[in-house]
């Protein structure tokens, strides 16, 4: 098993020689790998936007939700309201008078006290900047577009205060919210960017009492099996679905000549990066195999770029600490 990182650390590391299965949302290491090219995506579409002189909004989407709420269901009404608002006639009126061009969104997912809570995240493009009273009347247009939608798909209606909320992006591309949370890509480095807010839900975690999805693989203790019963349900909630999606015609303008790929074709060239490292197959079995926080080291030393620590690191029985001079040895996995 090889350990493949771009030596600046502006990408995740990831291991090869590994079945690949592309999911944005269940596998750890593909969904950085696509989350990361999807936030820069989204992040260079907004700055493109801005410097053609064309206004942004980062807008949520959510819905009342209990317990009982299945996530299957409840992602269902979300997807469904949203293609609903934007079938009426109400909604074209709104979308012309604003000089709405469209919307790249993503659905994120967490569980807290109140059971599943599916969102959609949207960057929205207008032809202009708006002004902070345009965006508050727009808000209020589409919350009520936003309750029929709900009731009409069988929903819980969403409230006032959480159910739309749209804030201003500024010259800069960063959103200009309090409330949104911000994700650390690095040691030291606290981002609020469009890209990372709609894209890297991998790297979010959750507020309060509510845990994103990835954190349900953490638990230990008495609430291991309710935890193990919920991740396989989000599992098979979103197999299939897609995590972002861009109004037709709007990534063509935003980023043109530039050809969108697949998940499968995301992965294949994050291969493509520099191998750094080998792991052969003794020890893997040794000190790898069922050690995930193991396997996870060794990729945050590969991304710091420290290759004799991660050259001791790979060592079946690794010394206390890494030999002076210690370097890289390429071998066969086996």
């Amino acid at each position: 098993m090889t350990v493949h990182a771009d030596g600046t650390g502006e990408h995740p590391a990831h291991y090869s020689g590994l079945e690949r299965c592309a999911s944005v949302w269940a596998c750890p290491v593909c969904a950085a790998v696509i989350r990361a090219t999807r936030a820069d995506e989204i992040e260079r579409a907004a700055l493109h936007a801005q410097d053609a002189g064309m206004g942004l909004a980062f807008m949520t989407l959510t819905l009342r939700h209990k317990s009982e709420d299945g996530l299957a269901p409840s992602i269902d009404v979300l997807l469904g309201a949203w293609r609903a608002v934007q079938s009426w006639r109400a909604w074209k009126r709104l979308a012309a008078r604003v000089g709405y061009v469209g919307a790249v969104r993503s659905t994120e997912v967490t569980y807290g006290g109140n059971g599943w809570h599916p969102h959609s995240h949207l960057l929205a493009v207008f032809e202009r900047p708006l002004s902070a009273a345009e965006l508050a009347s727009f808000e209020a247009e589409v919350h009520t577009l936003w309750v029929r939608a709900v009731e009409k798909k069988g929903g819980r209606l969403p409230s006032r205060e959480h159910g739309v909320k749209v804030q201003a992006v500024d010259g800069d591309g960063a959103v200009l919210a309090n409330y949104l949370s911000k994700v650390q890509e690095h040691a030291g480095e606290r981002r609020a960017s469009v890209g990372a807010e709609i894209a890297r839900g991998d790297l979010k975690r959750g507020r309060g009492d509510s845990l994103a999805p990835f954190e349900l693989l953490d638990a230990e203790g008495p609430g291991t099996e309710q935890a193990r019963a919920l991740w396989v349900e989000f599992v098979t909630a979103t197999r299939g679905r897609r995590a972002f999606s861009w109004t037709k015609g709007l990534r063509d303008r935003l980023l043109p000549g530039e050809e969108e790929k697949t998940d499968d074709e995301l992965i294949e060239e994050a291969e493509a990066f520099e191998p750094v490292a080998v792991i052969e197959a003794r020890t893997y079995d040794r000190a790898f195999r069922n050690n995930a926080d193991r396997l996870a080291e060794a990729l945050e030393i590969a991304e710091s770029g420290d290759l004799d620590r991660l050259a001791w690191y790979v060592r079946a029985t690794p010394e206390p600490s890494p030999p002076a001079g210690a370097r890289v040895r390429f071998e066969s996995s086996g």
